[in-house]
């Protein structure tokens, strides 16, 4: 919660910060419009904020101040309008893309449960399901408190980082090769490391980087020694896969040397980027389906081209 002062004077309250001793209440200032005050030009204004937070007193140290840094924002007048169209655009991508995703989890896990001993299946089913789960903003939708949408952008993260731990192994297991005890290890060991940096915000967007670098070289390595035995269905995940690193390079890269790129392509890229990979595994699983009724309708056309060989020989026999 805050107070600002104007020239010593209270202009607005977010919240309460308990200093007129009533009970504190939170403010939280995400997916809000701000408040307008009139300016005169060759006036100086002396601003006074009184910040109080109650929740997590303890806490507010260097660490986490940059935490704190988009709470109090001084804007011209046409930035109401550009959060106001950017947050529903960005509402709208999400809400559109989330559609996609659950339907796609509904389709997978239906399918695995009707398909248990198929491992690929069960994998294929829990990336789609963390890709949802990382993407899904539902604090866009609702009016809620600042810890409860602290809580949700904590679970968000968290399977940020298991969907792109668990993309190597979806991978590795699509192509039938055998998850080594050192993959296995090495994954363990980053998660654990990503996880800590994310509760402390140390060095988090670093090892973020190295989480998805590392995510996408054990991919190709897996692709790279499976190429021999990469053919039909397997293809669709492969270049699936590819798509999605090749698009994900060129729009941090754009990010990076173009910060200044319009929000339409940025949620634009944010839809091919979340949707790619899962459309190669819905093609993959499609390809899949088909090829193993081809393998089981040759093998009955072969059981009942011996059965009928047998009876033709009965027949014969007993003549």
């Amino acid at each position: 919660a805050s107070d600002v002062y104007i020239n010593g004077k209270l202009f607005h309250s977010f919240g309460n910060t308990g200093s007129n001793n009533t009970p504190f209440k939170e403010y939280n200032v995400r997916n809000k419009l701000p408040i307008l005050f009139p300016v005169n030009t060759n006036k100086e204004y002396l601003i006074a904020i009184h910040f109080s937070d109650k929740i997590n007193q303890y806490n507010f140290d260097k660490k986490l101040r940059s935490a704190y840094s988009d709470l109090i924002i001084i804007t011209s007048p046409i930035f109401s309008t550009q959060y106001y169209d950017s947050t529903r655009m960005l509402a709208n991508v999400n809400l559109g893309v989330s559609v996609f995703l659950l339907a796609l989890i509904l389709l997978f896990w239906l399918i695995y449960f009707q398909n248990k001993k198929e491992n690929h299946l069960l994998v294929i089913a829990l990336t789609v399901s963390f890709i949802l789960l990382s993407w899904v903003r539902i604090p866009l939708f609702f009016d809620l408190s600042f810890a409860v949408t602290n809580f949700f952008e904590i679970i968000g993260a968290s399977f940020f980082i298991l969907y792109f731990t668990i993309i190597p192994f979806t991978v590795g297991i699509i192509l039938s090769k055998k998850i080594s005890k050192i993959h296995w290890i090495f994954e363990s060991i980053l998660l654990v490391i990503v996880a800590i940096s994310k509760m402390t915000n140390f060095y988090t967007s670093t090892f973020r980087i190295i989480l998805m670098g590392s995510s996408a070289l054990i991919s190709i390595y897996y692709i790279i020694s499976a190429r021999k035995s990469i053919k039909g269905a397997r293809w669709a995940v492969v270049l699936g896969l590819i798509l999605n690193l090749s698009f994900t390079l060129v729009f941090f890269v754009l990010l990076e040397f173009q910060p200044s790129i319009s929000n339409t392509f940025r949620y634009i890229s944010l839809v091919f980027l979340l949707t790619i990979f899962p459309i190669g595994l819905l093609v993959y699983v499609s390809m899949w389906f088909k090829e193993t009724r081809k393998v089981v309708e040759q093998n009955a056309r072969k059981i009942l081209q011996i059965t009928e060989e047998k009876k033709e020989l009965l027949k014969s026999q007993n003549i």
